[in-house]
């Protein structure tokens, strides 16, 4: 029981000096990308108020400091979306290096316990020298699989430290209950309403109109008249062309989300089978029916299952923080 309380004490311990998703997602803000997007949406802000002030301000310079602060504001946002993406992905990355080390630790005791088993046979008789000499190649290579992991959990920590910055190297598995719920498919016209590339193309149209405004037949030839038409015109296709693009892709990553939400429910199920048989298993070892070999294998088989888990929720982050950021997201729109 001692014992117990206190491997329980020492998880409780690591635990709290280890970094959380939420914790990670805290720090967006101060990320560069985000503080350089806020520090544009400011100044826009601020370049707006000036403009309106103006007493001799001209439409269409007003046009451009609104249109200004409008897509200052959305690239904020949409910074802050993608940087938030961005952290999810190099957290999920760590969170399964940070598993895969377990998994190659227990593969190594696996084979020593396996290399144990050979030399005693070969010392009763039952096995050969052969049999010890593929057993201690076996463990050579589960040494080598150890060092390989704890190098991929180093660099994939160090990806989310350039990201986000310094913290103690660990990190912990999101529960089912702090993952986000799954959105509703109406949510898909919201994404692409807020997308800047959109919201670009709307603004084109919008100073194509004003010039077809601004112009009359007064000071104005017929042809240049005609030619401003006919650009709003092709500005308002335009606009149309980036929805229906930006709407296809929305609609792609959201299909993706659905199909980790529904593959996550899949590894739910797996893992908890998993842990069942560790259980049995465990029970059955202190009955004296298996051996330390088969419990160990079946140890190896859980940590396994939990990755697969681990995996498809980390899927199913990747795919809602995808999703939010919209179609071109990881690219910084």
């Amino acid at each position: 029981m001692k014992k117990i309380l206190f491997l329980s004490l020492a998880l409780a311990l690591s635990n709290a000096f280890a970094l959380s998703l939420q914790e990670a997602l805290a720090k967006v803000p101060q990320t560069v990308s985000v503080k350089q997007a806020r520090t544009e949406a400011a100044d826009a802000k601020t370049n707006l108020e000036r403009q309106l002030s103006d007493p001799l301000l001209t439409k269409p310079s007003e046009l451009q400091a609104r249109q200004r602060n409008e897509l200052a504001q959305l690239k904020l946002t949409a910074s802050q979306r993608t940087t938030e993406a961005n952290v999810v992905s190099a957290y999920a990355q760590a969170l399964e290096a940070q598993k895969q080390v377990q998994i190659a630790d227990k593969a190594q005791d696996l084979r020593e316990l396996s290399l144990n088993i050979a030399q005693i046979r070969q010392r009763n008789g039952s096995g050969t020298a052969f049999d010890v000499k593929d057993a201690q190649n076996q463990l050579e290579d589960a040494k080598k699989n150890v060092v390989s992991a704890k190098d991929g959990l180093s660099t994939a920590l160090r990806s989310l430290q350039i990201i986000i910055g310094n913290f103690d190297n660990k990190v912990v598995v999101p529960q089912a209950a702090q993952l986000p719920p799954m959105v509703d498919a109406k949510m898909t016209e919201t994404v692409v309403n807020r997308s800047t590339t959109v919201a670009q193309t709307r603004q084109g149209l919008e100073q194509a109109k004003q010039q077809v405004a601004l112009l009359d037949p007064s000071y104005s030839a017929q042809s240049q008249i005609d030619a401003a038409k006919t650009q709003a015109e092709n500005a308002a296709d335009t606009l149309d062309t980036a929805q229906d693009n930006e709407r296809l892709s929305v609609n792609s990553l959201f299909n993706a989300l659905v199909t980790a939400r529904t593959n996550l429910g899949v590894q739910e199920a797996a893992e908890n089978n998993a842990q069942d048989r560790l259980s049995t298993d465990q029970k059955r070892l202190k009955s004296g029916l298996i051996s330390q070999l088969q419990l160990t294998q079946t140890e190896l088989s859980t940590l396994q299952a939990e990755l697969g888990l681990i995996q498809a929720r980390n899927n199913y982050l990747k795919a809602y923080y995808s999703f939010l950021a919209g179609s071109a997201g990881a690219g910084g729109r």
